[in-house]
């Protein structure tokens, strides 16, 4: 399960593949031969699929939108913090999206936002 690539460039910039790209041209229909170069580790996927320096900027990429969440929701901070957690313990294992679950929550009003809005449907209670 652990196969480490043998290439300084596969290291930097990656191979580009997720899934083996052997196919049978012969085959009509979807054919999978499995995870490219046998892994299914999240952290190798990445690093054959965009090398090092991908798995740095993706990695960055979750940090980043943890600490937007954690100032757009500071009420919410610690389980932002945990699902980011969560998202870079279970790259130990497999390659998942937990992105998809932090994504709601950026389509939610931020704590300001919503007093404003708060206020306003005050306003138009009271008229």
């Amino acid at each position: 399960m652990y196969r480490w690539p043998d290439s300084l460039r596969t290291w930097l910039i990656g191979d580009g593949y997720f899934d083996n790209p052997t196919h049978d041209p012969h085959y009509i229909g979807h054919l999978w031969k499995g995870f490219y170069q046998g892994t299914d580790v999240g952290y190798l996927r990445f690093i054959y699929y965009f090398g090092i320096f991908g798995l740095i900027a993706f990695s960055l990429y979750f940090i980043r939108i943890g600490l937007y969440l954690h100032f757009k929701q500071p009420e919410y901070r610690i389980m932002f913090w945990g699902l980011v957690l969560i998202n870079f313990i279970v790259w130990f294992k497999v390659s998942s999206d937990i992105f998809s679950i932090l994504a709601l929550f950026l389509l939610l009003p931020s704590s300001e936002e919503s007093e404003e809005i708060d206020d306003t449907a005050d306003i138009s209670e009271t008229a």
